[in-house]
C-alpha cells in the first residue's frame, strides 16, 4: 500500500510534507484508506485532520502550515508570520522593497533579533480570521482584529500578515519589555513608524495587549524626544 498517491505526494511536498484530510480525498483516497493508513501508522497527525508521512519530523512551521490550510480563509500572523517571513529570505519583506535603511540585513540579524527571537521561542500556531471564530485546535490561537487591504502577503503559497501588522501582532503577545524589545528594533529598522503604529492601536484599542502597546508607544516617544530623535 503507498503512503501516498503521486500526485498527493506531489502537493505535500509543496507543503513542507503537510496534507489535509480534504487534500487525500480530492486526490482519490477513500474516508476508509485514510483510516486505514493512519491506523497502520503510516501516517502522523500535526493538527486534527492534517498529516505528515509518519517518521517525518513535526516541527512549529509544519504546524504553522497545517493550521493554515485546516482553516478556510485564515491568515498566519504574528510569530507564525514572522517564521515565514524569516524563512523567505530573511529581508523583513519577503520580495518587497528593503526598509528606509536597508531592510533588515541578513537573514542571520533579522532571525537574531527580537522579534526573530519571539518567533523562534512560541510554539504556538498563530492564524488571523477575522469576523469569525476558527476550529478550536490545540497549539494553535486566533488572533483578534480586522485586516486591512495592505496587511497581507502571498509568501510560498501561505497568505501571511506583512511585516508591520506583523511587528504589532508581535508585540501584543509580550509583556511591556519584550513589546519594547520587538517595537524598538522594528522602529530602528524603519518597519514602521510611530504614526504607523499609533494608528494601529488605535483600530484596535478594544483587543487584548492594545493598552499595553499604548503605554509602551509612550515610553519609546518619550525616550526619543529626550535623545533628539
Amino acid at each position: 500500500m503507498r503512503p501516498l498517491p503521486p500526485s498527493l505526494a506531489e502537493l505535500a511536498g509543496q507543503q513542507r510534507g503537510v496534507f489535509t484530510r480534504a487534500q487525500a480525498e480530492a486526490h482519490g483516497l477513500s474516508p476508509a484508506q485514510v483510516r486505514r493508513r493512519l491506523a497502520d501508522g503510516l501516517w502522523a497527525t500535526v493538527l486534527p485532520g492534517a498529516y505528515v508521512l509518519s517518521g517525518q519530523p513535526v516541527d512549529v512551521r509544519a504546524q504553522d502550515i497545517a493550521a493554515f490550510l485546516r482553516v478556510p480563509d485564515a491568515v498566519l500572523g504574528g510569530p507564525s508570520a514572522a517564521r515565514v517571513l524569516a524563512a523567505a529570505g530573511g529581508d523583513g519583506r519577503c520580495g518587497e522593497a528593503a526598509g528606509r535603511r536597508g531592510g533588515a540585513g541578513s537573514g542571520a540579524v533579522w532571525r537574531s533579533g527580537p522579534l526573530g527571537a519571539v518567533a523562534s521561542a512560541d510554539p504556538r500556531s498563530y492564524l488571523v480570521l477575522p469576523g469569525s471564530r476558527g476550529p478550536g485546535m490545540a497549539g494553535v490561537r486566533y488572533l483578534g482584529g480586522e485586516l486591512g487591504e495592505g496587511d497581507i502577503q502571498i509568501v510560498g503559497g501561505l497568505a501571511v500578515t506583512r511585516l508591520a501588522r506583523t511587528v504589532f501582532d508581535c508585540a501584543a503577545l509580550q509583556d511591556p519589555d519584550g513589546a519594547l524589545l520587538v517595537l524598538r528594533e522594528a522602529l530602528a529598522r524603519e518597519w514602521l513608524t510611530v504614526g504607523e503604529l499609533s494608528r494601529r492601536i488605535q483600530q484596535h484599542l478594544g483587543r487584548r495587549g492594545a493598552p499595553m502597546l499604548a503605554g509602551v508607544m509612550r515610553r519609546l516617544v518619550g525616550v526619543g524626544e529626550r535623545s533628539g530623535v
